[in-house]
């Protein structure tokens, strides 16, 4: 049996564990005054052990090791250099690991486990969410507690939103490249540990901040799942800092090259990659999910670029570390997400990760793309809307445009990001509608409105888990920026005063995948795709019916699209039923109508129907 790693207390003792491949390791204490006590740690095997009798209630403490420095070789030992341990629950602001006893009275705290088929994501920043909403306490904005204030929940719930889905709020690190430059990481995909939360999303002490904020959503219903990172860390490439896993252990936490140790193999375009091969990586991984699980209650996970998290040592892909979660008696009926690819040879990976796991779908996301602004392959119209394999669908999300300006926006604009606009992807499948960016033609904002209400119907009336972008409901925009990781300011935060409102309309679409059994898991249909009018498909005029009926014959659904400037006349499949309007650009609406009648569809425009079988 492993031995626990990290700091804990039991009984009247304090017990340090650090893995590490040093000569010699030093636990380095700090008394209240800020003077420091150097103890030699005793070694078993490559743990580094030591326990303090009687201790204080709070310590606070860090690691340094002994051995070769050699560069070259991967090697990063410096006797001088305070190293964070890798499992420090909560760590201070100049990166000391801080042991505390933090007791929590979770009060009967239950995980609401809404059902795949029943959920809907709403993916947020912490601060982002609450920086400008002037229905928060001001102490509170940007943090845990304003995420889980009367203001905010009230506005999830409004919308019908399950689940939260949070940008990382693991520890993190801003790029130097960034400080020099004047910016901050502001996403936060630069971890500095794997078990403390960020204390800059707190108003208070920020473990017992973050249980609270878990604590209260799920009184009202609301799943947390964490964005985490365990691709990367903030120690960056060669020339980055050393401040822990390096300094302990360089070769074993990251891939490095087999015949040149001294440089890493960059999966992540981040400068390193873990290595989740060796089992030391491995175990620290599932331990750090296991305390988010269990010692902070949260329902699930977005495992971020989750390809280099399957790469061997010589790079290959292996399902080890998802055979382990799905093993793990207290991971494997978490809410379990997939980003399902990564920048090294291969790396892209969609639909090959096993059920129950959830990918996120990028697929599903330039159909919706290439249908909004009338260009989208016919062949891929009925794989987006009546998915078979389970998956999460999305339009926007934090990386790249978002909904309006994805509707703004025919080109990216980054330049406030000091890169030239290099960075961010090139191509968006975006439309801006006859204008760049700001306008005050009439004519184009309804265009760009209407646009927008059609995502939301394909986005919330597609089979799979939606997820939506926070602000796109409020239409946030970003000024064109694809790539706003980098602006922790007016352009990520969410204008809470922004118009238009697509509130209610989520919500009366949201609604209505509870009603319809197309969205339930167990569901059997048939799909087909034909032209208006019952013609051909016309791919030149992306003007199409999406036919779907249940194969018992219980109930049918029918989308007629037509993205082109001129209004075209649509047929239903049958000619004498009824059908139920519930959506029809730009409204969510319940009105019945004849087949016999067919539909005129108004140019640029998205309707769907319903007719349950008696």
């Amino acid at each position: 049996m492993r031995q626990q790693l990290g700091a804990f207390f039991e009984g009247n003792a304090a017990h340090f564990r650090v893995h590490a491949s040093a000569d010699a390791v030093e636990l380095c204490l700090f008394e209240s005054g800020g003077a420091e006590r150097r103890i030699q740690m005793q070694r078993q095997g490559a743990v580094w052990v030591h326990t303090e009798n009687n201790p204080p209630q709070t310590l606070i403490y860090g690691y340094c090791c002994t051995g070769p420095w050699a560069p070259d070789q991967g090697l990063f030992f410096d006797p001088q250099n305070l190293l964070l341990d890798p499992y420090a629950r909560n760590i201070t602001a100049n990166r000391l690991a801080i042991l505390q006893r933090n007791d929590f009275d979770w009060q009967g705290d239950a995980r609401p486990k809404v059902p795949w088929d029943k959920t809907i994501i709403y993916e947020c920043h912490v601060k982002g969410l609450t920086q400008l909403n002037t229905a928060v306490p001001e102490n509170l904005r940007g943090t845990y507690a304003g995420l889980a204030s009367e203001s905010v929940i009230g506005h999830l719930r409004s919308l019908g939103v399950t689940t939260v889905e949070l940008l990382p709020v693991m520890a993190k690190m801003h790029d130097r490249f960034l400080v020099e430059k004047g910016l901050t990481n502001f996403w936060g995909y630069n971890t500095v540990n794997f078990f403390a939360p960020e204390a800059s999303y707190a108003a208070g002490e920020s473990v017992q901040e973050f249980r609270t904020m878990v604590q209260t959503l799920h009184r009202h219903g609301i799943e947390v799942i964490l964005d985490v990172v365990y691709n990367h860390t903030a120690e960056a490439g060669v020339d980055g800092p050393i401040f822990s896993w390096r300094g302990l252990d360089n070769l074993a936490y990251y891939h490095t090259e087999s015949d040149d140790p001294g440089k890493y193999i960059d999966y992540t375009g981040c400068g390193n990659s873990l290595n989740l091969s060796h089992p030391v990586v491995l175990h620290m991984v599932i331990d750090s999910l296991v305390y988010w699980a269990e010692e902070m209650h949260v329902d699930g996970f977005r495992f971020d670029l989750a390809s280099t998290l399957l790469r061997t040592a010589t790079g290959v892909v292996s399902q080890s570390f998802v055979d382990t979660i799905l093993q793990h008696p207290k991971l494997k009926n978490l809410k379990l997400i997939i980003e399902p690819w990564d920048l090294g040879p291969g790396g892209y990976l969609a639909g090959k990760f096993p059920v129950p796991l959830r990918e996120w779908n990028d697929r599903f996301r330039d159909t919706m793309r290439g249908i909004l602004r009338g260009d989208a392959a016919l062949e891929e119209i009925s794989h987006a809307i009546a998915l078979e394999r389970p998956a999460i669908q999305f339009i926007t999300c934090h990386d790249g445009f978002t909904l309006a300006d994805l509707n703004s926006y025919s080109e990216k604009n980054n330049v406030f990001n000091g890169e030239d606009n290099r960075d961010g992807a090139t191509e968006n499948l975006s439309c801006s509608w006859g204008a760049e960016g700001v306008t005050h033609d009439p004519r184009i904002l309804a265009l760009r409105r209407r646009a927008m209400s059609d995502a939301f119907c394909l986005l919330l009336l597609a089979r799979g888990t939606p997820m939506l972008l926070a602000g796109d409901e409020l239409a946030r925009t970003q000024r064109g920026n694809n790539n706003a990781y980098c602006q922790d300011n007016e352009i990520s935060w969410l204008d809470w005063e922004s118009t238009p409102d697509f509130t209610a309309l989520i919500a009366a679409l949201g609604g209505w995948r509870d009603k319809i059994p197309f969205y339930r898991a167990d569901a059997a249909f048939s799909v087909s795709v034909r032209g208006h009018d019952q013609g051909l498909p016309d791919e030149d005029t992306c003007s199409f019916c999406v036919d779907i009926a249940a194969t018992d014959s219980s109930w049918q659904l029918c989308f007629f699209l037509n993205r082109n400037g001129l209004p075209v006349p649509f047929s239903f499949s049958g000619k004498s039923e009824r059908w139920k309007k519930i959506y029809s650009t730009p409204h969510a609406t319940e009105e019945w109508l004849t087949a016999e009648n067919g539909f005129l569809m108004e140019p640029f425009s998205v309707a769907a129907f319903y007719r349950p079988l008696p």
